[in-house]
């Protein structure tokens, strides 16, 4: 009798429509997978079973592959649209949802002294030439006839500024692509500064942790990208913020 997606998008018909999107109805959404188990059966199908998806979280709507081919070539632009990490802990492949949390706190005077770089961090701060000032992404819409739509993000002082566009095989909302697109500009411009510092042996951070540096000017949250272990631990990280990653109500 209320037939997706007339339910909810014929608001004349049906005045509960703004109710769906927090409401109890399996109309439209039958077919939705948690995304953590699309990621175990990925996993799976390439013989990986040591893995962790208990912080993985997220919706998928649906997804395209077109050719047959690697588990990771499967995974990364579900990565970059759900915004997770693929970490090694300990013989274990970790997936976890990116938060912007500290997962451990080291004072900058704490640090571990690079005697090739002779100091004890080194922050790179990007030109702005170099981050876009817009992000279009290409989806299909899952509240629709399967079409594909475009959303774009924009910083208020973009001006003509470069276009980044992307296109991914993904079903979403409008809303659920409109807040990868702003994501994504959020995390480039956030990002524009790297870190590079060296931590103790005996730290259990690594790649994928957030390390809080403490207050200042080079303090801050800063996403582990790499870590090398020599006589220390070389750390290169990127600048993160928790509210890039806060959660919003979506219609």
């Amino acid at each position: 009798a209320r037939p997706f997606p007339a339910f909810p998008g014929n608001a004349s018909l049906w005045s509960d429509g703004d109710n769906y999107a927090r409401g109890h109805w399996l109309t439209g959404r039958t077919t939705n997978r948690p995304l953590s188990s699309v990621v175990a059966q990925v996993c799976a199908q390439a013989g990986v079973t040591d893995i962790d998806t208990s912080r993985l979280y997220g919706i998928l709507r649906g997804y395209r592959v077109d050719d047959t081919d690697t588990a990771r070539a499967i995974l990364q632009p579900l990565m970059l649209a759900y915004g997770f990490d693929a970490i090694e802990r300990d013989g274990t492949l970790v997936f976890r949802t990116r938060t912007g949390a500290a997962d451990g706190a080291v004072a900058t005077d704490r640090l571990v002294l690079d005697a090739a770089a002779d100091a004890t961090l080194q922050i790179t701060r990007a030109s702005e030439p170099e981050v876009a000032g817009r992000v279009r992404f290409d989806f299909v819409e899952a509240a629709g006839d399967y079409e594909v739509r475009s959303v774009e993000a924009a910083f208020p002082d973009a001006g003509q500024s470069t276009i980044s566009r992307t296109e991914l095989a993904l079903a979403l909302t409008g809303p659920e692509g409109q807040r990868i697109a702003e994501r994504w500009l959020a995390e480039a411009r956030v990002a524009r500064e790297t870190a590079r510092f060296a931590l103790p042996p005996s730290t259990t951070l690594g790649a994928g942790d957030v390390v809080d540096l403490g207050p200042g000017a080079k303090g801050g949250l800063w996403r582990i990208d790499a870590a090398e272990a020599t006589e220390h631990l070389g750390i290169d990280a990127v600048r993160v913020e928790p509210e890039v990653y806060r959660a919003r109500a979506t219609a």
